[in-house]
């Protein structure tokens, strides 16, 4: 991996491009870094498949988001970039309260613990749930805090 400048990407007429404040590390990324992942592109690109930030700019058939919103999402121009483009069908607002690093998490390992919890495991309400070893996910890179 090498730092570069890079062209900011323009979005597609149902994207959004977000000022990227946070974005997620993945299991996958990591072992993609090691040669044990395929790519989904052809290298070289810009890593990082989820992150967090402000609406900069919208796609001329996007409805559902206005610029300056706060959201995260599974991105497709990559999120280790200052600025990265996404779905608008997919994006994710953030809550008050949350950061952007904590919302940075939600789109593949929250949406992915949340699947699991409620598909596979169907906890009832009068159960407890343990949860052991919730120190792996995503980390956090911080751009423009």
């Amino acid at each position: 991996m090498r730092v570069v400048e890079a062209d900011k990407p323009k979005p597609g007429p149902n994207q959004v491009l977000i000022e990227v404040k946070a974005a997620g590390i993945n299991f996958a990324e990591l072992e993609l870094t090691k040669g044990k992942y395929p790519a989904l592109k052809p290298l070289p690109y810009i890593l990082g498949f989820e992150a967090a930030g402000i609406v900069a700019e919208l796609g001329s058939q996007v409805k559902n988001v206005s610029v300056g919103d706060k959201i995260t999402a599974i991105v497709s121009s990559g999120g280790f970039a200052d600025y990265a483009t996404a779905d608008a069908g997919a994006v994710i607002p953030i809550p008050q309260g949350i950061s952007f690093a904590e919302a940075s998490t939600i789109p593949i390992h929250g949406l992915s613990a949340y699947a699991l919890l409620k598909f596979a495991a169907k906890p009832q309400s009068h159960e407890t749930v343990l949860v052991q070893a919730a120190a792996g996910g995503s980390a956090y890179i911080l751009y423009n805090s």
